[in-house]
């Protein structure tokens, strides 16, 4: 079974002139948006704070989230995002 992924664009709330294309999974169950932290930065959104996740292990996993504005298929809507780490593809 393959992916299905979405093209979407994010945009930092405070300068919409400052966008982000991305390709991302979809993942219809998923609450929040994750997406790369290093990708989330190059954007210059901040933080605005952090949650506690449970991992499919079980583990607790901490994370930074912020909120940014996505477009997909022309319709926009503010979203929580979450600053995923390098190589984690799921929590």
């Amino acid at each position: 079974m393959g992916h299905t992924l979405a093209k979407l664009k994010l945009y930092k709330p405070s300068d919409r002139s400052n966008t982000l294309d991305l390709d991302l999974i979809v993942d219809a169950g998923s609450t929040y948006t994750r997406v790369k932290g290093a990708r989330l930065s190059a954007l210059e959104l901040k933080p605005r704070g952090r949650r506690v996740f449970r991992t499919i292990e079980g583990r607790l996993v901490e994370r930074e989230m912020g909120e940014a504005i996505i477009e997909c298929e022309g319709e926009r809507a503010t979203t929580i995002v979450v600053f995923a780490e390098e190589g984690v593809l799921r929590f």
